[in-house]
């Protein structure tokens, strides 16, 4: 007698490869994060329940069925593309995080530098306007360091009464 083949293995396979051949489609209209996601969803996780169903009903009845290496495919194909999913979605937030991070330490220095030149200004007795340079401002910070933007940006200092700004946070208002 001969073997048959489970169809749930069969549907494993087939969705396993359908999350690669419509993740390019999407893509290409909705951008990776989506294409990749919404591919991974609805082709990815029902790879994997076809799948294990396929390997328990073989396992069950080895000698009528055959199809585990199609199960076994589905369930990698799907796996590979949940999971991978997942990481482009933390690793999306993480740069998220740190982004904003970023911008938060830049508003801070660029705070810390407008209070310099606030002081400088004071204490050059110079008129509002006057030009200042990164060196007028070492002696207001510790051990002469000013501040740098995080993202590795440069800060344009400005002259006096107009707010610092970064090459890559932009212009921020620090008042």
């Amino acid at each position: 007698m001969q073997k048959k083949t489970v169809g749930l293995a069969a549907a494993s396979l087939v969705l396993g490869i359908l999350i690669y051949v419509v993740a390019g489609q999407l893509v290409q209209h909705l951008g990776t994060v989506t294409g990749d996601g919404i591919a991974a969803i609805v082709f990815g996780i029902p790879a994997i329940i076809c799948g294990h169903l396929a390997k328990s009903k073989i396992k069950r009845n080895p000698a009528q069925l055959k199809g585990g290496g199609m199960a076994i495919t589905g369930l990698v194909l799907g796996y590979l593309a949940v999971v991978g999913t997942l990481g482009l979605a933390i690793d999306i937030r993480l740069e998220h995080g740190n982004n904003e991070t970023s911008r938060k330490i830049c508003v801070t220095n660029l705070r810390a530098i407008n209070n310099a030149k606030w002081q400088w200004e004071f204490d050059s007795g110079k008129p509002k306007g006057s030009l200042v340079k990164q060196s007028d401002l070492t002696i207001y910070f510790k051990d002469g360091v000013v501040p740098t933007c995080p993202k590795g940006g440069s800060y344009s200092y400005n002259p006096t009464g107009v707010d610092p700004e970064c090459s890559i946070h932009g212009k921020l208002k620090v008042e």
